[in-house]
């Protein structure tokens, strides 16, 4: 399972830093970002709310919405099993016991 931290490095990864993630996972949040963008444009934008504060709110929600999607959707989609970080492999092959 992923943990807090694993949250964390995914949205630094989001937001253009150097996270601690797996080129799968990079790639999936990279993704998940620039969709998250778009549903935010098209759906939920209000130019009457545009401040300074709101647009920074807005962007760290976008970020937040946007880690969270890639855990769900890595979770679902996973089919390789060399992209699965070792402490997830681990956790999965306790739970075999």
């Amino acid at each position: 399972m992923f943990s807090i931290d694993d949250l964390w490095e995914i949205l630094k990864v989001i937001q253009g830093q150097d996270g601690d993630v797996t080129d799968a996972i990079r790639a999936l949040a990279k993704s998940e970002g620039a969709s998250a963008e778009n549903f935010f444009r098209s759906i939920l934008d209000q130019i009457a709310f545009y401040s300074n504060d709101s647009i920074k709110l807005r962007n760290f929600i976008r970020d937040l919405y946007a880690a969270q999607r890639t855990i769900g959707t890595f979770q679902t989609t996973v089919s390789d099993i060399y992209s699965i970080p070792n402490d997830q492999l681990d956790e999965l092959f306790r739970s075999f016991e």
